[in-house]
């Protein structure tokens, strides 16, 4: 809340699971920014909650949303920044 609401340029949701199952992944991975199709699926999954989708929609950064249990996860998105 407090980074979309600040306007933070990127916000980064750590989750103690797999956000996108295998059958996604064709669509999204982990360490891509959320597309607006996929959240529906972490909202079924109850990974998100809805009001994270209705501030999603007025949020103009990239969200991300990945395992916080495995570190090169965070590493790949942090890392965007060198690129």
């Amino acid at each position: 809340w407090t980074g979309i609401q600040g306007d933070a340029y990127r916000v980064i949701l750590l989750k103690s699971i797999n956000p996108f199952m295998t059958w996604l992944k064709a669509v999204q991975s982990e360490t891509e920014a959320v597309k607006p199709e996929s959240l529906q699926h972490l909202i079924s999954k109850e990974i998100i909650d809805r009001y994270m989708a209705q501030l999603y929609s007025k949020y103009n950064g990239e969200l991300y949303v990945t395992n916080g249990l495995w570190p090169e996860n965070l590493s790949a998105i942090l890392a965007k920044d060198a690129q």
